[in-house]
């Protein structure tokens, strides 16, 4: 198994290839974030593993507080058989430079992975500026080699709570995400959270 790495990083991270995924879904990817995923770990044991499900952001935030660190924000991809989800996600780069996922998974979140090996997230980096918001996409996903579906991509508002409906934009031709990022003061009070109450990494460590 090669062991390419996101060098610009410096991770251990295998990128994800056609073996993992079709050649159509990855060119997509690269296409709409001019990068290619790879395969972080999903923390399964000890303190760092106990992230709520859904609140990664919160999640690792307060990690970061604690230990040090940095948030890692891009996407995870989920797998679904008409389409391709990039869902807005954060990551932990540790104090030693090793990029891990700590945020439990939804059984949704597990049947949607498509990754064989449940334990890996795959993952796209998009910043490290912990200020920064990135939209979901939705790429539908053919049985024809021509891509006929529109792409939906969340226009990001003001503010989040994660209840509210998104607002999407539809394009007929693969957008650039990178242009429709947004950043904020504080991303908790975009999303509506205290990270004091996701501190229990601290208290249980």
């Amino acid at each position: 198994m090669s062991k390419k790495t996101i060098k610009e990083y410096s991770t251990d991270c295998e990128v994800v290839s056609t073996k993992d995924m079709s050649s159509r879904s990855l060119k997509m990817i690269k296409k709409m974030t001019n990068k290619n995923p790879i395969k972080v770990p999903i923390r399964q044991k000890g303190m760092t593993a106990r992230g709520r499900r859904l609140c990664c952001h919160a999640n690792v935030e307060s990690l970061v507080r604690n230990y040090g660190g940095e948030r890692v924000t891009g996407y995870h991809v989920a797998s679904c058989p008409d389409q391709t989800n990039l869902m807005p996600h954060s990551v932990w780069r540790t104090p030693e430079g090793k990029l891990v996922d700590v945020t439990k998974r939804t059984v949704e979140q597990n049947e949607e992975n498509p990754s064989q090996d449940k334990s890996v997230c795959y993952f796209i980096i998009i910043t490290d500026d912990s200020r920064t918001i990135v939209p979901q996409v939705v790429i539908p996903m053919t049985t024809n080699r021509s891509m006929k579906g529109q792409i939906l991509v969340e226009k990001i508002g003001k503010s989040h709570n994660g209840m509210e409906e998104l607002d999407l934009m539809t394009f007929d031709k693969t957008p650039k995400v990178v242009k429709f990022v947004r950043k904020v003061d504080d991303i908790c009070d975009y999303y509506q959270v205290d990270v004091d109450k996701y501190d229990w990494f601290k208290k249980s460590a």
